[in-house]
């Protein structure tokens, strides 16, 4: 049962319980991420996130950590292009410490220059483990590519440059600056009572005076936008084995109606050894190890991709028997089994994952911060029986002749000019 509670501060408190279970995820979402920053600030969300966790005036980084630790549980953050959450799971009985530790992060961290050049090195170390993952370079590069000059195609890590610029004042005062209850969503899942949450995170919040004022919450404009790429093809050189690649169009934002079709879209042919994706490029050709059709929405737009990882001289043919696909889709639609698979899964995906507390916490969490508003279930269920083959067709005929983009990831000189144009005319 999902229960809501907005405070006057704007601050919003959701509960998702289930007396049946005897875990508590909570988590505290923070409506700013990499996408709200300017240049100077690039990287400045999910920096913050790391620095919030070495040390509060109550608590050292290790204390932090360890009060939850200790008693089984476990304790985290991460940050998006839109949000930052952080969040822990624990035993239920241990949930009044769960919400007092992460209501310390969120409201007395104290941010000291050690600990601040120590985390600057951390995240130095992320961008290099990023850039050893070819999956994760191609979609960085499709992503600046598909979305030009908007601030979703900046990484949520920020640049070299930029986190060797920033200041401690700089992300001391970003902290200060977007921290704050109107811009913020309290959720947890699991064997919780709706009322005695919410007097358990007033009374953390309040003691620093953090819950002051009489504010509206803040909900993102959600007006809609086509993206305008800069470039067809994008690609990134690294010491590769593998070429992974992104092929993306543009798709739907997150408060579309069409949002579920294009799910059950993207999954019918694309998700899964028996989609038509998996079928023609893996089993039939042997080209890739992997290969999947997955969707990416956003406040305003979103998009459809394609990725796989092959060896490099098969990429070229990757890329034009996917691109084959997705007109053969739009031009004669999917089978009855392809449309049943694609909804099943979306059903499966709703009622099995919600057995889990964490992931409900994390859903009703993000949906409450993005939308305003988490659907329940039953809700989603209902939006699931409303997509119809036909509306899925249409949909393919619509979107997959849209323009599209290729973000690459491969070898060291992999990618010279004559190469990348061979990848273009593909798209054309």
């Amino acid at each position: 049962m999902i229960r809501r509670t907005t405070l006057d501060c704007g601050l919003r408190i959701i509960t998702d319980s289930d007396a049946n279970v005897r875990s508590a995820s909570v988590g505290y979402f923070v409506n700013i991420g990499s996408r709200d920053e300017v240049p100077a600030e690039s990287g400045a969300s999910h920096f913050l996130e790391h620095v919030l966790f070495k040390g509060t005036s109550r608590r050292s980084a290790k204390e932090i950590s360890s009060s939850i630790e200790n008693l089984g549980g476990g304790i985290n953050a991460y940050t998006t292009n839109e949000f930052t959450s952080f969040y822990a799971k624990v035993v239920d009985e241990d949930l009044p410490l769960a919400v007092d530790v992460l209501s310390d992060v969120i409201t007395s961290a104290v941010v000291t220059q050690e600990e601040f050049e120590n985390e600057r090195n951390v995240v130095f170390q992320e961008m290099a483990m990023r850039d050893d993952d070819p999956q994760d370079c191609a979609e960085e590069a499709f992503g600046s590519a598909f979305w030009g000059t908007h601030p979703l195609g900046t990484s949520i890590l920020g640049t070299k440059e930029s986190m060797n610029a920033i200041t401690r004042d700089q992300i001391f005062n970003y902290y200060k600056s977007h921290y704050k209850p109107e811009a913020m969503v309290v959720s947890a899942a699991g064997n919780i009572n709706h009322d005695h949450f919410v007097t358990l995170v007033k009374q953390n919040l309040e003691r620093d005076n953090f819950l002051i004022g009489n504010t509206k919450p803040k909900i993102r404009d959600y007006s809609p936008f086509t993206p305008k790429p800069t470039v067809r093809v994008k690609a990134h050189n690294g010491q590769f084995e593998q070429t992974n690649l992104f092929l993306g169009l543009e798709g739907v934002g997150r408060n579309d109606d069409r949002s579920t079709t294009l799910k059950v879209l993207a999954i019918a042919i694309g998700s899964g050894m028996s989609s038509r994706l998996f079928q023609e490029i893996r089993e039939k050709r042997g080209l890739v190890y992997s290969v999947d059709g997955l969707v990416r929405r956003y406040v305003g737009s979103g998009y459809f991709a394609v990725y796989a990882g092959c060896a490099p001289d098969k990429a070229t043919e990757v890329v034009k028997i996917a691109r084959e696909i997705l007109l053969d889709v739009a031009a004669h639609g999917i089978t009855d089994e392809e449309f049943n698979r694609g909804k099943n899964a979306v059903r499966a995906g709703v009622l099995l994952a919600g057995e889990d507390s964490a992931y409900r916490m994390d859903r009703i969490g993000s949906a409450e911060v993005w939308d305003g508003y988490a659907k329940t279930p039953d809700e989603m269920m209902v939006d699931l029986n409303s997509v119809t083959k036909d509306a899925v067709e249409k949909l393919a005929a619509e979107f997959f002749v849209r323009p599209i983009t290729l973000g690459l990831a491969g070898p060291k000189d992999s990618f010279n000019s004559d190469k990348l144009q061979e990848f273009e005319r593909l798209l054309s």
